[in-house]
């Protein structure tokens, strides 16, 4: 029974949340932001592969229904000035690109080949010192729209400035359809893999990917698929995985980790003993532990894994699922470590070289990133 209770009050919670995200355009530029300057939007360029089924409007482009094909588009969307790191400014009534999250622009290709290009061109475009892509994957319980707009926020808030290439697979966008988002994780491992493959091929000196909740779970089955078939590196370009609130059982996990070869570096996992949403997760599969919520990286400290503790991030979102995401505090910490590892590619940083990074206090009070003895 107490089981049953925790279960309804998680639920609860999760349903408690707004309505579902929908992507808003301008596409007509009625609002010049070029011309605002400093004092306008940003506008975040993300290239889109997904193994969602086309939808119906134009609003949601695609559901949440599986596609054997993947389609691919580029997106422009622009964060408006007023934005506050972890929030996404959806729009209430007309949106604003000066208050909202809003499409600017949608360019699509109709087949692999031209999107390869348009990576290359956009590579070519890219500072060289950016050279590099960065791929996220979304996770459970995430529309097409919503997916699309939290890359947009992170690109912005970690002031990513590398190609960004978004991989949208087709969750349920429900609460109840965890079974079905598990299924689908699943299922779209070939799209995933085909995609990796195909960016492994492009022009880029290093390719990072960052996965979030049962993202983390479909994102290492492809990894552990790609060294098994031989090319875990991405043709050397493999230079980072972070997993973010990673909804994966631990011993699976472990059993996935040991078949990456060679093993990414820097290779970090983000947890919070706080974790509502993967409490949820655990009482679902029985029980177990999910490793997204362990404190303890005795188990992994042969597989060149860091875990960087955000249990004490209490500022971002109210389950503390996505706190390397939402959290203000979490958000300017990471952009630090991404400044790090961004500017010396080829020098592995020494604290994302094993063991646990806690969230904590130092001698001022104030919450830092500090190693455990």
């Amino acid at each position: 029974m107490r089981h049953l209770l925790v279960f309804f009050l998680i639920v609860l919670a999760f349903s408690g949340c707004a309505s579902r995200g929908t992507l808003n355009y301008d596409l007509t530029g009625t609002t010049n932001i070029e011309a605002l300057g400093a004092g306008g939007p940003s506008v975040r360029k993300i290239f889109v592969a997904t193994s969602r089924q086309i939808g119906e409007s134009s609003e949601q482009p695609f559901s949440g229904q599986r596609s054997n094909e993947l389609t691919y588009q580029k997106y422009g969307i622009s964060v408006p000035p007023v934005h506050q790191p972890g929030e996404i400014e959806w729009p209430v009534g007309k949106p604003d690109p000066l208050k909202h999250f809003v499409v600017r622009s949608v360019n699509n290709f109709t087949e692999d080949g031209s999107f390869l290009s348009g990576i290359n061109q956009a590579l070519a475009e890219t500072p060289q010192a950016h050279s590099s892509i960065n791929i996220f994957i979304h996770g459970y319980n995430n529309n097409f729209a919503e997916g699309l707009y939290r890359y947009a926020q992170m690109l912005h808030d970690y002031d990513a400035a590398e190609v960004a290439i978004h991989y949208s697979w087709p969750s349920a966008a429900s609460v109840g359809g965890y079974v079905y988002d598990r299924d689908s994780s699943i299922f779209a491992r070939d799209g995933l893999a085909e995609l990796l493959e195909m960016v492994a091929k492009s022009d880029a000196k290093e390719i990072r990917i960052a996965a979030h909740s049962l993202g983390t779970l479909l994102t290492m089955e492809v990894m552990r698929q790609l060294s098994i078939a031989g090319n875990g590196s991405l043709n050397g370009k493999l230079s980072g995985l972070f997993l973010m609130s990673p909804d994966i059982d631990e011993d699976v996990f472990i059993t996935q980790a040991r078949r990456l070869d060679p093993v990414p570096q820097p290779f970090v996992v983000f947890t919070s003993s706080e974790d509502t949403a993967l409490k949820f997760s655990s009482l679902l599969t029985g029980g177990q532990p999910r490793l997204g919520s362990i404190q303890n990286a005795e188990r992994l400290d042969a597989l060149g894994v860091t875990l960087i503790d955000l249990s004490a991030a209490s500022d971002g979102d109210s389950l503390h699922h996505a706190s390397a995401i939402t959290s203000p505090l979490a958000i300017s910490l990471i952009r630090s470590l991404r400044k790090e590892v961004t500017q010396n590619p080829l020098e592995p940083l020494d604290r994302l070289a094993g063991g646990i990074l806690k969230l904590t206090k130092d001698t001022t009070g104030a919450l830092v990133l500090a190693g455990q003895d």
